[in-house]
């Protein structure tokens, strides 16, 4: 009797979930579609990214919120573990690829094992971004910061303070 109610609060909870990321999915191709028809360009695609992933993920912590709530013992043990799962997958797609791309092009603008030259590098990109920021490009700092990296790997492949190295074999 008890195994019966259990497996029928999984199957529920289940179909939830499984509701709600095929709605949010839905929602996304509906507005991707909505913008190709449309045949705007839009500035702004790194906040619509961060929108879709925000929607799709909301949708999912929502599910997982209702299960803890309404749910029981292993029901709650999922939930927290799926909404424990999403804030992690969030944090880690908004702040820290962000956050690793900018390091990587600090590092290879100043020269691939170089501190100071990787420091060196982090400023200019700071100094790039503010000033493409003021002249009202905001939406335009990444590709900005990634045409300069380009440029400088074009001109001086070891970066900025890099030195070349012989190839041993």
């Amino acid at each position: 009797m008890f195994e019966k109610a259990i497996r029928k609060e999984m199957k529920l909870s289940i179909i939830t979930i499984n509701y709600n990321n095929a709605s949010g999915l839905r929602r996304t191709l509906d507005s991707v579609a909505a913008q190709r028809l449309d045949g705007v360009e839009k500035t702004g695609a790194t906040l619509e990214v961060e929108h879709i992933i925000i929607d799709g993920n909301v949708t999912t912590l929502i599910a997982g919120v209702v299960l803890f709530i309404f749910g029981t013992g292993l029901i709650k043990s999922f939930a927290t573990t799926l909404m424990v799962g999403i804030i992690i997958s969030m944090f880690t797609a908004l702040v820290i690829t962000r956050l690793g791309l900018k390091a990587f092009v600090a590092a290879v603008l100043g020269g691939i094992g170089s501190i100071p030259g990787a420091m060196l590098g982090g400023f200019a990109i700071g100094l790039c971004e503010v000033l493409v920021t003021s002249l009202g490009g905001s939406a335009w700092t990444d590709a900005v910061v990634f045409a300069i990296l380009i440029v400088v790997l074009l001109i001086k492949p070891t970066g900025f303070m890099g030195k070349a190295m012989s190839e041993k074999v």
